[in-house]
């Protein structure tokens, strides 16, 4: 559905297996997109609220993509805290993804 981005400037990534991949092939088709080096752009990655902490620390491991966060509410409140906990796991293990 739209929610007020326009679709010209959203580009979708589906060859990802994780979130470290994706973060990685994202980041490199908006540098073919553009044209230009990632420092130059405004870049948002937008993804459930528990886990944006860490495809953040994730996106540090992309050389030049440092994109800013916004969070998706958890769809199911009630699974709120296992999602959390699930990423605290995912925090402990995440450098065996680059």
């Amino acid at each position: 559905a739209n929610q007020g981005i326009d679709p010209a400037r959203l580009i979708m990534e589906d060859r990802s297996e994780n979130t470290a991949q994706n973060l990685q092939y994202s980041a490199e088709l908006i540098k073919q997109d553009s044209g230009s080096g990632l420092g130059s752009l405004k870049i948002v990655v937008c993804s459930a609220e528990y886990h944006l902490c860490r495809a953040r620390l994730l996106s540090r491991k992309v050389p030049g993509f440092d994109p800013g966060t916004l969070p998706a509410p958890t769809p199911r409140p009630v699974l709120r805290l296992t999602y959390f906990m699930r990423e605290a796991c995912g925090l402990m293990v995440q450098d065996f993804y680059l």
